[in-house]
């Protein structure tokens, strides 16, 4: 099993195509499915998985009071706004939120004086930690994939490559 990040992808879509074809399957989020198959073409499954946030997540901000600024962090803005309308479906409007890319570097710095909390995907801490000279008001949040994709990915990965169609 390997990991791979979709810019990786994007910057280099002829090494992840040859290195798509060592494997079984391919799985990705639901919302990059259709990106991932565009690059991959016909002749590789691809498997799409709805990924949501922590539960843990969304107690966190729920216990807040209301009007706490609070900025959600991630890899880049597009991710970042997601995340947020993601914490605003999930009826969390008590707060005011600001979606914010770990890539707006100088952003990012003006914004410890704007907002009370910043929650940072786990995958974007290590780089805002570097970025912030006062990292202690930053909170790490995660997100997770969903169990009824992992139970049906279980199912597709118990029938061996030859006999499942593509």
């Amino acid at each position: 099993m390997e990991g791979v990040h979709l810019d990786d992808i994007r910057s280099n879509p002829e090494d992840f195509r040859r290195r798509a074809r060592q494997a079984d399957v391919i799985v990705t989020t639901l919302y990059h499915l259709e990106e991932v198959k565009e690059v991959l073409g016909p002749g590789v499954e691809v498997i799409g998985i709805g990924a949501g946030i922590e539960i843990q997540f969304l107690r966190s901000l729920a216990q807040l009071e209301r009007g706490t600024t609070v900025a959600v962090c991630c890899m880049d803005r597009g991710r970042a706004i997601r995340a947020r309308t993601a914490v605003v479906n999930a009826g969390l409007q008590h707060l005011d939120v600001t979606a914010i890319g770990v890539d707006e570097e100088e952003r990012l710095r003006g914004l410890l004086d704007e907002v009370q909390v910043i929650y940072v995907s786990q995958a974007a801490l290590l780089q805002a930690r570097k970025l912030l000279a006062n990292p202690d008001r930053l909170r790490a949040y995660t997100t997770s994939l969903d169990r009824a994709g992992i139970e049906m990915l279980k199912v597709r990965l118990a029938v061996p490559r030859d006999r499942h169609p593509q």
